[in-house]
């Protein structure tokens, strides 16, 4: 009797056990039918490094893993700077994982430097929506820097050194004649030649490669902005060309030389950063006026410096007559 309540018990037991396990079983099932998603978006490179004779590629990739519907926008084509582009390539690709499928697109930017010193890919940003839920999500990515170098010999090719050295001699020897017989018949025209200022550089540079008319009214923000950068970096020695536009801001405040320009260069500036980052194509009257500040200002300086010239060359001959 005794060992018939034991077995009794022990059925009970085992039962009250299986019953309990069977919630257990059932979540372990559905986590294991659970299929994760992401989506990525980033630039790289396989370089960090580049001679300013060779050529890098970055690469902008989107990626999404598991089955997610969605509707990506359109990539967009970087924003460098130092750097120009001298080829596209695209690829799309899915590979397995081990949560998944994961689908990769690719667009390769073969880019050529313009300089030695630090290149940069400028931060960019891309779409897409989830038709599931209708919402729009944005993606970002960082800011990739590459260190422009030197150049270096294309070990390749045939080396002609020992032409190089006689050519140099020669030309070298053909131009201290050249340069002696100069000095000789020219020597007040030399002391009263003007050479050729900033100024008057980046004029001839701004009317040529922009046209406050159009018909790229982005492409010309853009260019015109990558100008005034460079301009204020050979002028004031800023670094505008690494910097962003609040710390440029507050650098040219700074400088007693430019500082009241800043309240007018303020406004083109941001507005070049909501154009770079955010795709929005500027009015013409919106071009117009920030071609307008540039012109203003290279005018105003180069008033100035041909005063400065000026002076310089009066002082010169004044010298000169009483020796």
């Amino acid at each position: 009797m005794k060992k018939q309540l034991k077995k009794s018990t022990v059925s009970r037991l085992l039962f009250v056990i299986a019953i309990s396990a069977m919630p257990l079983l059932g979540q372990v099932s559905s986590q294991s039918d659970t299929v994760e998603t992401a989506v990525t978006f980033k630039v790289v490179s396989s370089e960090t490094q580049v001679p300013v004779n060779r050529r890098v590629e970055v690469v902008f990739q989107f990626s999404r893993e598991g089955d997610l519907d969605i509707e990506v926008g359109q990539i967009p084509e970087p924003v460098l700077t130092q750097f120009k582009i001298k080829g596209v390539t695209s690829s799309n690709k899915v590979i397995g994982t081990p949560g998944g499928r994961k689908a990769v697109k690719e667009i390769g930017y073969i880019l050529e430097p313009e300089m030695e010193g630090m290149g940069y890919i400028e931060p960019a940003a891309i779409s897409y929506v989830d038709k599931t839920t209708g919402k729009t999500h944005y993606l970002k990515a960082q800011r990739l820097g590459i260190e422009i170098l030197p150049p270096v010999r294309d070990e390749s090719a045939p080396s002609y050194t020992w032409l190089w050295i006689v050519g140099f001699v020669v030309v070298a020897c053909a131009g201290v004649v050249v340069v002696v017989q100069l000095k000789k018949k020219n020597r007040k025209s030399d002391t009263e030649e003007q050479t050729t200022l900033l100024e008057e550089a980046y004029l001839s540079e701004l009317k040529a490669e922009i046209s406050p008319e159009g018909p790229d009214f982005q492409s010309g923000f853009e260019t015109l902005s990558k100008m005034m950068r460079r301009y204020l970096a050979e002028k004031h020695q800023a670094a505008s060309m690494e910097k962003t536009t609040e710390d440029l801001l507050a650098e040219l405040a700074e400088n007693e030389a430019i500082a009241s320009y800043v309240p007018k260069l303020d406004p083109v500036f941001r507005q070049a950063d909501v154009i770079k980052f955010s795709g929005q194509t500027p009015t013409a009257a919106e071009l117009s006026r920030a071609y307008t500040v540039f012109e203003i200002l290279l005018e105003d300086n180069l008033k100035i410096e041909t005063n400065h010239l000026s002076e310089e060359q009066n002082q010169s001959k004044r010298k000169g007559r009483k020796r």
